[in-house]
């Protein structure tokens, strides 16, 4: 695989994440991440 395209993708994944983040606070839902070795909820 190309730098490049490993950049593309990494890209796509940011932009994902941020969709992602921006539909969870417009619908007030819970976010589940894993924080300091434990997974937990948070709202937006």
């Amino acid at each position: 695989m190309t730098e490049e395209m490993v950049n593309k993708i990494l890209h796509g994944l940011d932009l994902a994440y941020e969709k992602m983040i921006a539909e969870k606070k417009l619908r007030h839902q819970e976010l589940v991440v894993l924080q300091d070795g434990k997974i937990v909820t948070t709202r937006l």
